[in-house]
């Protein structure tokens, strides 16, 4: 819990936590009210250009918000104080990414008045509230994954700069890069569709929730968690 209170509020006690959460805010309400492709020009009482755009800026906003959450204690030579804790490194390592993820829960919830919006200047049809439901909950699972995939890449160098790139490298990858292989590899022996975050939050935003890929995120979450202990007890 002191960990996580600790990420918390030191991302928001800055200037330039604050600077990016009304930056994000406003550039996600650009792109879903005021250029061109916004809510507004298709018609219809539904989220998806809002869900369709703000993947691509977590992919941005998480490495940023992450990027300092290990490199920054290696760089300041206080990795070896957080080991000496009387926690485990399971505890310090979730503590981290529950206060990032805490972090973009927050962010977030400015965004639900974007469902308000769409639904008093809806005319003539409803507005799908089990679809708006599961677009959320896919979007918190997938930031969730970008936060272990951007958290992991931190624990792998002590410069911030270095874990920003990667992590932005490593989500674009991991979020639809898989796919473009597709064009490289000549012979499909199996669907890389399947091995991109991309497709699963997609099934997954359509409002009806499936075992399968709950269970997908799941293992993909473990297996990075696991990573992340191995590296903070062996870095």
């Amino acid at each position: 819990v002191y960990i996580l209170k600790k990420e918390f509020t030191s991302f928001y006690s800055s200037f330039l936590g604050v600077g990016l959460m009304l930056i994000l805010f406003l550039a996600l309400g650009l792109f879903t009210w005021v250029l061109e492709g916004n809510l507004l020009d298709f018609g219809f009482a539904e989220m998806s250009v809002f869900f369709d755009i703000i993947p691509w800026f977590l992919i941005l906003f998480i490495p940023t918000l992450t990027m300092r959450l290990f490199a920054e204690e290696k760089e300041n030579q206080s990795i070896d104080l957080l080991k000496i804790l009387p926690i485990s490194g399971n505890q310090i390592i979730m503590g981290k990414v529950l206060g990032a993820f805490l972090v973009i829960l927050v962010s977030l919830v400015p965004t639900l008045l974007y469902v308000v919006s769409l639904k008093v200047l809806s005319i003539g049809s409803e507005l799908d509230y089990s679809i708006v439901v599961g677009q959320y909950l896919s979007l918190l699972i997938l930031a969730f994954t970008l936060i272990q995939i951007s958290t992991l890449a931190s624990l792998f160098t002590s410069k911030q700069s270095v874990a920003f790139v990667v992590s932005v490298f490593c989500s674009y990858i991991c979020w639809e890069g898989v796919m473009q292989l597709k064009s490289v590899i000549a012979v499909d022996l199996f669907d890389l569709d399947y091995f991109a975050l991309k497709s699963h939050f997609y099934n997954l935003s359509i409002g009806v929730i499936r075992i399968s890929e709950l269970v997908f995120f799941l293992g993909i979450n473990l297996i990075l968690f696991k990573l992340e202990v191995i590296r903070f007890n062996n870095g």
